[in-house]
């Protein structure tokens, strides 16, 4: 499958990649990054400081974090949620919290600047910051 977040409608679809009818998943106040597990789409709400997630087979979205400074970009693998904080541009954490727990924390001595995209190895999470530097944390 697809997804897309559609800012427009403030509306999470998602559809076959041969084609076919488009889903739409959850809808937030204003979705911007978005991750999908094999369960689960998750997204980021900047406005709201917010990270979400709701069923792929549909359902009522969940708050995994609140009161999160600007999340933007998302990623979950290995049961873990990572997300940046674009914090107007300025220095933020990757934060990350496991995708069943509740608590939040924070990589280790990592403060990106709130970078467009998160991407992982077995090993590490990497972030591309505004200025173009890539900066990493180990994965817990």
């Amino acid at each position: 499958r697809l997804y897309w977040v559609n800012a427009g409608d403030a509306r999470i679809r998602g559809m076959d990649v041969t084609g076919g009818e488009v889903a739409t998943h959850a809808t937030g106040l204003a979705p911007v990054g978005l991750a999908i597990d094999a369960t689960h789409v998750y997204w980021t709400e900047m406005a709201a400081g917010a990270v979400m997630r709701a069923p792929l087979a549909g359902g009522a979205p969940e708050m995994l974090a609140d009161e999160q400074l600007d999340p933007f970009a998302i990623l979950v693998v290995d049961g873990r949620i990572y997300w940046t904080s674009y914090n107007g541009g300025l220095d933020g954490p990757i934060m990350s919290r496991p995708v069943a727990g509740r608590a939040p924390g924070v990589g280790p001595g990592v403060r990106p600047l709130g970078g467009p995209g998160l991407r992982h190895t077995s090993q590490c999470i990497y972030v591309l910051s505004q200025v173009g530097a890539v900066l990493s944390t180990p994965r817990r």
